[in-house]
């Protein structure tokens, strides 16, 4: 569907619209998951990294900070949207 169609059909007046989708993912062979999913792009401040995840429990903030564990800090840095925590 052309996107100038698809605005008179929803009633916007933007050259852009946000849409909601979702998907499933289906595999004939079990997987292993990751402990969580990174929902957002990651937050960088100065010393601390924090990454929206979402855990089997749940939407949290996990916090990565250089003093604790200089690793985990780097792997965060380079985390990106929807990657594997």
């Amino acid at each position: 569907m052309s996107s100038s169609m698809q605005r008179r059909i929803q009633g916007g007046d933007l050259s852009y619209q946000d849409e909601c989708f979702s998907y499933v993912s289906l595999v004939g062979d079990p997987v292993a998951l990751p402990r969580a999913r990174i929902l957002r792009r990651p937050h960088h401040h100065p010393g601390l990294i924090e990454l929206e995840v979402c855990t089997a429990q749940g939407r949290r903030t996990e916090r990565f900070t250089k003093k604790h564990d200089r690793d985990a800090f780097r792997a965060a840095r380079h985390a990106e949207w929807g990657g594997a925590v």
